[in-house]
């Protein structure tokens, strides 16, 4: 009987479906945010974040030097985080007007 009742837990490991509705609704913001930044900043972060590209990498594929690289992803990363606190940014959900 023990075993059964271990069974019925709920698997901790796997994220509680309101934490999952969170982390999808999250992305969705990020990505439609990184979709308003021009393409350059669009590629050194998807390059570095969604690659794991370090920045020189992603930079030296940009035509960007080290330093310069570092500059636009800090210019990046300030503007996605303007466009974050900006509600008016949010995507709209499906079935929603």
């Amino acid at each position: 009987r023990a075993a059964f009742e271990l069974e019925q837990l709920p698997d901790e490991s796997l994220p509680r479906p309101d934490e999952a509705a969170a982390r999808l609704q999250a992305a969705r913001r990020v990505s439609a945010a990184l979709g308003r930044l021009p393409e350059r900043e669009q590629a050194l972060l998807r390059g570095h974040y969604g690659e794991e590209l370090s920045l020189c990498d992603v930079g030296h594929r940009l035509g960007l030097s080290r330093s310069g690289a570092s500059r636009l992803h800090a210019r990046a990363i300030d503007k996605l985080a303007h466009l974050l606190e900006d509600p008016a940014h949010e995507p709209r959900r499906k079935g929603r007007s």
